[in-house]
């Protein structure tokens, strides 16, 4: 009995060996692993259907006939024309209408301390963004996405989705550049309601996000025990990402990654993928500090 019984403990070893040796050999490193699933994003975002029916942008610009860009009274925007003569002029907006940007390569706008704007999308949808750059050399710089930079207290962005949008650097793996997201690449000082990214892919370096990167602000929107301070810089509310596929090393955040000082409420990131090959990163938020978050998920 006592033989039979090392027997069967031989022969086990040796299955149990085999199948060990069998898995480890065609077992995916981990950097295999993460490369195998940001190709599966890639792939799934290539094979989207992103043709829309409007009238594709040229790259032109063009003033708009309505309204003179003020606070007061925003340009009525009615062609994509019209929106890159608004934004790159950096005057107050109302889109009156869905717009294609066309994937023509798109040249990223800042918004300075003194230089008031607001963008009231009135529930339309801009198709198309395409942003690529090498991002910031400073996590607090301007980077790659339909803003650039924005440092204003009076900012506003409403009432807009963007879909099918794509920003990549143009220098990947390279961890020194930061700042990568469709709305804002970084964002310092202003207030977002009602933002939606959807269907859209960011590739890029460090601080790589859905919707807006933002760290270190010098604001602190809660103090070291968790009280409301009334000194945030950010507000961002009703705000989401879906389906979005972001990309990068530390600091990789599907809806917003990071952020400092910021209120974030009733909002969220569902049925998207984040890759992060370094860490500090996360599905809603990466590398948070000093917010009030409540009621996300």
């Amino acid at each position: 009995m006592k033989r039979k019984i090392i027997s069967c403990f031989v022969a086990l070893l040796m299955v149990v060996g085999l199948i060990t040796a069998s898995s480890y050999a065609s077992a995916e490193t981990w950097e295999q692993y993460l490369q195998n699933r940001w190709d599966e994003c890639e792939t799934k975002f290539s094979s989207l259907d992103k043709t829309t029916g409007l009238n594709k942008w040229g790259g032109g610009s063009v003033q708009p006939a309505e309204g003179d860009g003020t606070t007061d009274n925003p340009y009525k925007v009615y062609t994509a024309d019209e929106f890159r003569y608004a934004m790159e002029n950096k005057k107050s907006l109302i889109l009156m209408k869905d717009i294609d940007l066309g994937r023509q390569p798109w040249a990223p706008i800042t918004v300075s301390a003194s230089e008031n704007m607001t963008f009231d999308g009135k529930d339309h949808t801009i198709y198309n963004l395409y942003v690529t750059g090498a991002g910031s050399t400073s996590a607090t710089g301007a980077g790659v996405g339909l803003f650039a930079y924005v440092d204003n207290p009076n900012f506003h962005m409403n009432n807009i989705k963007f879909r099918f949008a794509e920003v990549r650097t143009t220098i990947p793996n390279n961890t020194n550049y930061y700042n990568y997201a469709v709305a804002i690449a970084y964002l310092k000082r202003g207030h977002l309601d009602n933002v939606g990214i959807e269907d859209s892919l960011v590739y890029g370096n460090r601080f790589a996000a859905g919707l807006l990167t933002g760290w270190d602000s010098g604001y602190n929107a809660v103090d070291i025990s968790g009280n409301r301070t009334n000194a945030e810089g950010t507000t961002i509310n009703h705000c989401h990402t879906t389906r979005v596929y972001t990309y990068g090393s530390w600091c990789i955040g599907n809806f917003i990654a990071p952020l400092r000082g910021g209120v974030v409420t009733n909002s969220y990131a569902v049925d998207g993928v984040t890759v992060s090959t370094a860490g500090h990163s996360g599905g809603f938020v990466s590398c948070p500090g000093y917010n009030y978050v409540e009621n996300c998920f």
